[in-house]
């Protein structure tokens, strides 16, 4: 990658754009390191040679924009070296996608040769990935409705949007470049790709989780929407957490299938009580996706509508309030939902079970297991505990009693939905105290009939979820309200064996429901207790119609009937 005329031009927007903050030159030191290191870029004399290798980077999307915004605080020898990567490569050849909306530029021959297939030609790789970013345009462009990436006003050869596919040998999977100024936060952008997915450490282990072509299909879902992103919202240094969440979450979402996020979630698991903003280094930026997977599979699809909203919000305020306002304009209230976030985050892998159905994700056991950040010992009739937690954080307190034949474990989720100290003090630490009893104390909600718990804060930002022996105890203190929506949906089959109907309450607890085709043809009745879930009045179906057939994939009605009450509305069920 040699400099151009173009990169002298970008210095010029840089120095007047970026760089108005002051850091230190520890940590400027610290960034160019790592900013060529990622690169290879050989020659050079590191100011900090000891910095640790971080292995294989999932996108160097976030690196790129601190590079760029503190650019002109760099030595002038530092901007020299930094401008050998801060351009668009050079390659042979290119090829335009089935959409036109792509054009991919590669060699036909050499180190950066795309090889994610070996057995086909260089020409019939690159057009593997032009596919994967036609279908994620499909998704993201033509379903979710995003406005697509701004074009560049012929750089690359024409007003395509630009992919180059080179090697990077294990360093990253890919990177998305903020390029042309063109309104306020908003740029053109190009992406560098890497070339094959199939890099290996001498011990003959993959540097890539997922490798060859489904590599580059999910971080072709991962990368577009950056470059959605800061083409028609906002590119903020200060919230690159919510750039990559969304990213992480879009390749599950245009690419379920393929799992490659698995990889990022033990960084997000092992720093449970981390505050909401928090996550903004290593691979625990990415794994903090799975709260838009969460939504996802508890609220269906209006979460594609959130997200969106979310990032129309973004242009005027930060991401934090963002999350925020688009929850509640749905009626959902971000500390009920990340309490709710935090029992799922505990309940994977081995912990999640059948008993689990409605408070786990789907594929939750391929998860890692998540370590409490504190372990207390009750005993005797009461114990009080003296803990703190960071505010928009879920601390996961597990209190172990003997009762006299085992030992019970009860997992205290206290989640601090502080939003005005999340914004300014995410890393301050509050106190508050968890009291446990073998009686139902004052205040005090009920876990088991030998087990209460109760939470004394200084405010109402705090709220309290408890998991006895791998089982969800909601309590007898929370409120229980009718739920508005069904849950999930959509539905999967591979995924989900549980639709949660909701119903109106009524005093003996038994409700009916219809399920009916588009056509208003009846495929399933059934009557049944009404359940809590979620605190919510719902009915379980399992999906099968009344042979026991699983449904072809569509659109289907439900009516539920409580006391001459009804409830309808629509659910999607996938037959995948």
């Amino acid at each position: 990658m040699k400099p151009t005329s173009k990169f002298f031009a970008l210095l010029i927007l840089v120095a007047t754009v970026y760089g108005q903050t002051d850091i230190s030159r520890e940590k400027l030191d610290s960034l160019y390191y790592k900013f060529l290191s990622t690169h290879s870029i050989t020659n050079v004399k590191f100011p900090s040679p000891s910095t640790a290798d971080e292995g294989t980077i999932k996108c160097g999307f976030g690196l790129n924009a601190e590079i760029k915004y503190y650019f002109n605080q760099f030595t002038p020898e530092q901007q020299y070296a930094l401008q050998k990567v801060m351009s668009r490569p050079d390659l042979q050849t290119s090829i335009v996608s089935k959409s036109g909306k792509f054009r991919i530029h590669y060699d036909e021959t050499g180190t950066n040769k795309p090889a994610y297939e070996p057995t086909l030609s260089a020409i019939e790789n690159a057009q593997l990935v032009a596919d994967a970013f036609d279908s994620s345009y499909a998704f993201e462009v033509g379903y979710l409705k995003y406005p697509e990436p701004p074009k560049d006003n012929g750089k690359g050869g024409d007003d395509l949007y630009d992919i180059y596919i080179i090697n990077y040998n294990g360093s990253y999977y890919a990177e998305t470049w903020s390029d042309s100024l063109i309104g306020n936060r908003l740029y053109t952008s190009y992406m560098e790709f890497e070339n094959d997915f199939n890099d290996k450490y001498n011990n003959g282990e993959y540097k890539y989780t997922t490798q060859g072509i489904n590599g580059a299909r999910v971080t072709a879902a991962h990368e577009f929407h950056h470059a959605i992103q800061i083409g028609n919202y906002a590119l903020k240094t200060a919230d690159l957490y919510f750039h990559e969440l969304t990213s992480t979450s879009m390749e599950e979402f245009v690419y379920d299938s393929i799992n490659d996020y698995y990889d990022y979630l033990s960084d997000f698991f092992y720093k449970p009580a981390c505050s909401f903003t928090e996550f903004t280094e290593g691979n625990a930026i990415y794994g903090q996706g799975i709260w838009n997977i969460f939504l996802f599979e508890k609220y269906g699809t209006i979460t594609y509508d959130i997200i969106k909203r979310q990032w129309e919000l973004f242009r005027q305020t930060s991401a934090l309030e963002a999350i925020n306002t688009s929850l509640s304009e749905n009626q959902i209230s971000f500390k009920q939902a990340l309490n709710e976030f935090g029992v799922w985050c505990y309940l994977t892998n081995y912990r999640k079970s059948s008993e689990t159905e409605g408070h786990s994700f789907s594929e939750g056991k391929n998860y890692p297991v998540l370590k409490p950040s504190a372990s207390r010992i009750f005993s005797g009739t009461d114990s009080s505990f003296a803990l703190s937690t960071k505010p928009m954080a879920n601390n996961f307190i597990r209190v172990l009693s003997n009762n006299g034949t085992y030992i019970d474990t009860i997992i205290a989720i206290v989640t601090n939905a502080d939003f005005s100290n999340g914004l300014t003090s995410p890393n301050s630490d509050f106190a508050f105290m968890l009291n446990m009893y073998n009686y139902e104390a004052a205040g005090s909600q009920k876990i088991t009939n030998n087990y209460y718990a109760k939470l004394t804060t200084t405010n109402d930002f705090y709220k309290l979820a408890t998991i006895f022996n791998n089982e969800v105890n909601p309590g007898e203190n929370s409120t229980i309200v009718t739920a508005d929506y069904v849950f999930p949906n959509p539905f999967r089959y591979s995924k989900q064996s549980k639709i949660y109907i909701p119903v109106e309450y009524n005093a003996d607890m038994f409700a009916s429901f219809n399920i009916y085709s588009v056509d208003m043809n009846l495929v399933y009745s059934s009557d049944g207790k009404i359940q809590t879930l979620f605190d919510k009045f719902v009915l379980s179906w399992d999906g099968l119609d009344n042979n026991h057939k699983k449904l072809p994939t569509g659109v289907y009605i439900y009516i539920s009937n409580s006391d001459d009450k009804l409830k309808k509305g629509k659910l999607v069920i996938y037959n995948d």
